[in-house]
């Protein structure tokens, strides 16, 4: 469908601090601006938005992502590409448990991906990640999101004031694993004591692009040290 067209929605919060669903809207439909601006404001809002009921194609997905920002580069290197990817455009990426002949056809086959901020080891973490679903579990698999400005508001001032100015280091290192203890990542990354990637000393303190809260940005699985 390219069609221009003018949507109106509905946003319904669905907990206090963060989250919320978009009803009333078809993604494969091409919004105006003032929808898209809509859109996005109900992100800023709500952190998290769900789109319930869409069946959208990759060029759909490609397109609605960009309503959000510039679009983000796949940094995983091509050798770590399951074969999956092969029929994924550019800027797409399959998480699967499914296997065939012994081999997973998606990335994060085990659910090993633990608690994270997407690309946060890098000087411009990626602001958001749109996931669609093409098959949901009966039980399980759950995908959760927290609140970093809630959790930031619930410190008490000497806590605060504790990490105020404090940074992290995020560290990449495809060799370990998420039970690896933080202490021991950059040691045990090379033989010289440094990551395998470049890591970035970035602030633990982070404003929501268009927000003016105040939230902590650091991953526990990535950060070697604060």
């Amino acid at each position: 469908m390219n069609t221009m067209t003018r949507t109106r929605f509905d946003v319904v919060p669905l907990t206090k601090h963060i989250g919320a669903e978009i009803r009333g809207l078809d993604l494969r439909d091409k919004p105006d601006d003032e929808t898209i601006r809509a859109i996005y404001q109900a992100w800023l809002d709500h952190l998290v938005i769900v789109f319930p009921g869409q069946s959208l194609s990759q060029e759909d997905l490609i397109r609605v992502t960009g309503y959000f920002g510039e679009l983000g580069e796949l940094h995983r290197p091509a050798k770590y590409f399951p074969k999956g990817y092969s029929s994924l455009l550019p800027g797409i990426m399959m998480i699967s448990n499914i296997r065939e002949n012994g081999e997973p056809i998606g990335a994060l086959p085990d659910g090993e991906m633990m608690f994270h901020h997407d690309m946060i080891h890098k000087e411009m973490p990626h602001n958001g990640t749109l996931l669609y679903s093409l098959e949901i579990p009966t039980h399980g698999g759950d995908t959760l999101f927290a609140s970093g400005y809630a959790a930031y508001d619930t410190l008490d001032s000497e806590t605060k004031k504790a990490i105020e100015g404090k940074r992290a280091l995020p560290v990449l290192d495809r060799a370990s694993s998420a039970s690896t203890a933080n202490e021991n990542r950059v040691a045990a990354a090379s033989p010289t004591g440094k990551p395998r990637t470049c890591p970035v000393s970035t602030s633990s303190r982070n404003s929501h692009a268009g927000g003016n809260a105040s939230a902590r940005r650091m991953s526990a699985r990535s950060a070697a040290y604060v």
